[in-house]
């Protein structure tokens, strides 16, 4: 069977299977019906919330501006800035189901030396808008040769609608004014993806990267499709006057719902025998803590759920909490390839963000999370360097030296 691409249509011998640039339908080509499943939102709303990873180089500054609801990603004139916001999150791609992202934001107007890029990306992998300076371009950046590569498209290349007044829709788009940026991934190793514009509120494609069947590409197109959203913006030359990037509002949906495929696993204090003493009365202590191995930045690591048993009988309060600090330093057990865990008996001097929680006046408490659906709201992040959240579950008696024991369960999504 052959398939010819052409700028608006599919053809799959000769057949017309539908409009490959309409947004009737998602990245696979099924019509699009209210029924998508978010997995990611941000919105800065009377503070700048904590989703995103921040780097700053140089002179580099990030501000946030209530009125507008905006964090302002700021350089200087100087040479060398730099300013990254990054999702601790990488949004989570099944295989077969379309993943929608849309970002909001405001360029600082097309200045020489200044670039400035919004999409789905990292430093090796990912899909993104550009400034150059002097050029606008989507950008395919790919990793699988080892080093990431960038395949850059200028806007008078796009092969779809190019939104400089020429198009069908005969809009000219301006990036320095608010802006709507969607892209829908079929990656599959080597689907499609279009990037466009939500204008008046009409998606326009203005660009489809084609890689199922391309004699061009000769692998995978890009390393994952499980990337972070990410804002940059940076000098690359002395420019006449201070710039600011304004990230808004992004999100990520997955179109048709998800269904848990991937690897559910558990572990915790495995025996009564093993179970932890809590010495001190009021204290909480560590019965589980997971974390994600460094060098694995695409790993998806999802809590499924808790078990605790009171073996003492006695009132405990148990706790899920993210970036706990423990009294004495963790020492981690490796599990998998994404995965390490520390089952020691500490205290924790500090809780960090409690996610969930609740009491122990009985035997056992055992708990789920997301009413059955897979809760990615306590997925776990990392940093822009790589470092990974801690995801503990402590529990804390009424009493002195009463047992319990606990265990943790996990999908592992990657």
């Amino acid at each position: 069977m052959s398939i010819t691409h052409y700028p608006h249509v599919c053809y799959v011998e000769n057949n017309i299977i539908g409009s490959q640039n309409s947004t009737a339908y998602d990245a696979f080509g099924r019509l699009r019906v209210s029924n998508p499943l978010t997995i990611f939102d941000s919105k800065n709303i009377m503070s700048k919330n904590n989703l995103f990873d921040e780097q700053l180089i140089n002179f580099g500054s990030i501000n946030y501006t209530s009125n507008n609801s905006t964090v302002n990603l700021n350089v200087t004139t100087a040479s060398g800035d730099k300013v990254v916001r990054q999702s601790k999150r990488v949004m989570s791609y099944q295989p077969g189901k379309s993943l929608l992202n849309l970002n909001t934001f405001v360029f600082n107007t097309q200045t020489t030396n200044l670039k400035q890029k919004v999409g789905m990306f990292d430093t090796n992998n990912g899909i993104f808008l550009e400034d150059t300076g002097s050029n606008y371009q989507i950008v395919r950046r790919t990793y699988t040769s080892g080093t990431p590569v960038d395949n850059e498209v200028l806007q008078s290349n796009w092969n779809g609608d190019k939104l400089d007044g020429t198009g069908a829709s005969g809009y000219d788009l301006n990036f320095d004014r608010p802006t709507i940026m969607f892209m829908d991934f079929e990656w599959l190793g080597m689907g499609a993806v279009r990037v466009g514009f939500v204008v008046d509120g009409k998606f326009i494609v203005a660009h489809t990267f084609y890689n199922a069947n391309n004699p061009l590409v000769d692998t995978v197109y890009m390393q994952t499709a499980n990337l972070p959203i990410r804002y940059e913006i940076e000098t690359v030359g002395a420019i006449g006057s201070a710039a600011t990037l304004q990230q808004v509002c992004s999100t990520v949906m997955i179109e048709g719902g998800y269904s848990p495929e991937g690897l559910q696993s558990a572990v915790g204090t495995s025996t009564i025998n093993t179970a932890v003493t809590l010495t001190t009365a009021n204290t909480w202590y560590n019965m589980v803590t997971l974390k994600i191995k460094s060098g694995r930045p695409y790993a998806v690591i999802v809590p499924a759920g808790l078990d605790v048993l009171n073996i003492a009988n006695a009132d405990f309060e148990y706790g899920l909490f993210v970036n706990a600090t423990p009294g004495s330093a963790f020492s981690y057990t490796s599990y998998s390839d994404n995965i390490e865990y520390d089952l020691q008996m500490t205290n924790l001097s500090s809780t960090g963000t409690r996610i969930a929680g609740g009491y122990l006046g009985g035997k056992t408490a055992p708990a789920t999370f997301g009413d059955g659906r897979i809760p990615f709201s306590f997925q776990l992040g990392q940093t822009i360097n790589g470092v990974s959240d801690t995801l503990t579950l402590g529990l804390r008696c009424a009493s002195n030296s009463s047992k319990a024991a606990g265990l943790l369960r996990w999908y592992d999504l990657t």
